[in-house]
């Protein structure tokens, strides 16, 4: 039972990753505009962004981000809040090449699933690094399957459940005992 909802836990926080990474709304604007700087300089390594590249998303990072921070308190302004989100991340996808901009929704996958289950957890470096690939994998046979013109809806439903049900059982199986625990409690041991 205990196995389950360990499982059950992991498999949420993926699907949580999985939609953000497939969204284009305020959640993933604003990742993209309050990412940190380590992050930022690993996500254009990744991404294999030239200099220009760098230039144009800094600036409309920074554009989004003070128009972010003059909106987000007025209750009157919350469409022009969203709006600005979505403006923001439009911008940065019309910079991209659509290699990139899947490159971007699987990095923002498995940076997300990533560092939430780091707020959960500790993760050593090797954790991390297999949990990235694990992710990875994953984003690419989730694309697979939703590419996939012959699979109606609902069956892309189920072989994206099941995806995520295989994916958290190979993540589980990477956790120590102790990690196991905390997650299971939410508190440290």
């Amino acid at each position: 039972m205990k196995c389950k909802f360990l499982i059950l836990m992991i498999a949420l926080l993926l699907m949580q990753s999985n939609i953000y990474a497939q969204r284009k709304d305020n959640t993933s604007s604003d990742k993209i505009i309050s990412s940190q700087k380590n992050d930022d300089e690993k996500m254009f390594k990744y991404l294999n962004l030239s200099e220009e590249q760098i230039v144009k998303m800094q600036a409309i990072r920074k554009n989004g981000k003070a128009n972010w921070k003059v909106l987000k308190d007025v209750p009157e302004a919350q469409n022009s809040l969203v709006l600005n989100m979505a403006t923001t991340q439009d911008s940065i996808d019309n910079l991209l090449s659509p290699i990139q901009k899947v490159k971007m929704r699987k990095f923002e996958m498995k940076e997300n699933y990533t560092s939430g289950l780091k707020q959960k957890i500790n993760l050593s470096q090797n954790q991390e690094e297999q949990i990235e690939s694990i992710c990875e994998q994953s984003f690419d046979k989730q694309q697979t399957i939703i590419n996939s013109s012959s699979t109606s809806d609902e069956d892309i439903k189920q072989q994206i459940g099941k995806l995520n049900t295989e994916t958290s059982d190979k993540i589980a199986k990477l956790l120590t005992v102790k990690q196991k625990r905390q997650l299971e409690t939410g508190k440290e041991n």
